[in-house]
């Protein structure tokens, strides 16, 4: 009985020195504040600084067609189907383009052709590029052509626009005829219509 009054006292005594001592010490508590800032900015410019390029759309034509060789006039419609495929060239344009004519007698053209698209403003686009192709009927007797060509595109909305293409056609040969760069067979092509890109 006396250890265990023995203990229970060392025990309190101990237990009220410790009290004292914390008591005459003084206390540090340090706060911490967090401030947090919200930043907000407008989910197209992010989209548009950190995305990559866009590659992989289609774009399809529908316009009226003319073209000029000569003394000779072609009237009629076109038709286009064009892509972006390559992720690393993603201004880069290829595509194919079939034209009806029917005056001044029925025939059509089938061509390829290869343009680099540049932006000059988020509604303004223009295309610089090289075509090749076949015109057959139409009052010719199977004329291969090839030459620059330059596209101007305004969008009315992200995926619709006006167009307006000249193509020059500086190279030409006519059935068994050789290439050559000047001559009643080098034309001018145009077109005037709609796209679509999707």
């Amino acid at each position: 009985m006396k250890f265990n009054y023995l203990f229970a006292l060392i025990l309190t005594l101990g237990l009220f020195i410790g009290l004292t001592v914390q008591a005459q010490n003084p206390v540090t508590v340090t706060n911490y504040v967090t401030i947090t800032n919200t930043v907000t900015a407008d989910t197209n410019i992010l989209a548009s600084t950190n995305s990559t390029p866009d590659f992989g759309k289609y774009d399809i034509t529908f316009s009226s067609a003319g073209s000029h060789y000569g003394s000779q006039n072609q009237f009629g419609v076109d038709f286009s189907v064009s892509t972006d495929p390559f992720e690393s060239l993603p201004s880069l344009w290829v595509g194919v383009s079939q034209s009806l004519y029917w005056t001044p007698s029925f025939g059509g053209s089938t061509d390829l052709d290869a343009d680099w698209n540049v932006s000059i403003t988020d509604k303004i686009c223009v295309q610089f590029g090289w075509s090749a192709g076949d015109v057959y009927g139409a009052g010719t007797e199977n004329l291969i052509r090839t030459g620059p060509e330059f596209i101007a595109q305004y969008y009315f909305t992200d995926s619709i626009y006006l167009f307006g293409a000249v193509n020059y056609d500086l190279l030409t040969k006519q059935g068994g005829d050789n290439w050559q760069t000047s001559g009643d067979n080098n034309g001018v092509r145009e077109s005037f219509g709609f796209g679509i890109e999707f």
